[in-house]
């Protein structure tokens, strides 16, 4: 999975860590989280829209007000406002999150700013992604299991702002322009930043290797400024 190293955490100082995009967020998020506590950081997982609640028995989950957070000293604790239906946990504010950053309380909180109902790709409507103001690191994730797939409802979140970013017509397949256009468009994956931007392409197998290799090629040739690092992680 993903190294803290590689996505350059500071270790010495807390950070805000926003996560957007689809095709994996949650497991990349609980596998940072889970990395850092090895070290012994306190960390906060929690979302500005709705996460389902987590099955990991060794994880506290605190369901309740932002302001009593200040009262756990778990190495990892999920939290939320309220629990919503199909088991799902409801995140906070923007302005909530930012709050509890200034406060110190966790060496670090990453935040999932984005829903993409477990598809593999997605490009943002109007009012998303919610990233919070304080995002240090901002991980903008693909899925790249999507390439190939048709662009339909079944494969893309978001499906009239994918068609309008890429020029595609429903059920053509996706290919690597398309990737390339989400990634790099105003309106796409990145279209709020953080500190630093991490794209990561998750998912990566023996099908969609040389795709994915091009695109990180075409980031780092290009001079894609707003992106500070490519990261490849393999499909398990």
């Amino acid at each position: 999975m993903i190294s803290i190293y590689d996505l350059g955490i500071n270790l010495n100082k807390s950070e805000l860590i926003t996560i957007v995009g689809a095709g994996g967020k949650t497991s990349i998020m609980f596998n940072i989280a889970e990395k850092l506590a090895e070290i012994k950081k306190k960390v906060l997982l929690t979302t500005t829209t709705k996460i389902f609640k987590p099955n990991k028995k060794n994880i506290k989950m605190y369901i309740g007000e932002s302001k009593n957070l200040e009262c756990f000293n778990e190495n990892i604790i999920v939290a939320g406002s309220k629990i919503i239906e199909k088991n799902k946990i409801k995140g906070y504010s923007n302005s909530d999150i930012d709050t509890i950053f200034s406060k110190k309380i966790f060496d670090y909180i990453i935040v999932e700013g984005d829903g993409a109902r477990r598809k593999s790709i997605k490009a943002p409507r109007e009012n998303e992604p919610i990233v919070p103001i304080s995002t240090n690191i901002l991980i903008g994730v693909i899925g790249m299991d999507a390439y190939g797939e048709n662009v339909t409802e079944d494969n893309v979140f978001g499906l009239k702002e994918f068609l309008k970013i890429t020029g595609k017509k429903k059920h053509e397949q996706i290919d690597i322009n398309d990737i390339r256009k989400l990634i790099v468009n105003p309106e796409g994956l990145f279209k709020y930043r953080g500190g630093k931007n991490i794209l990561v392409l998750n998912k990566v197998n023996e099908y969609n290797l040389d795709v994915s290799n091009k695109i990180k090629i075409y980031i780092e040739n290009n001079y894609i400024d707003f992106i500070n690092k490519v990261i490849k992680v393999e499909e398990l």
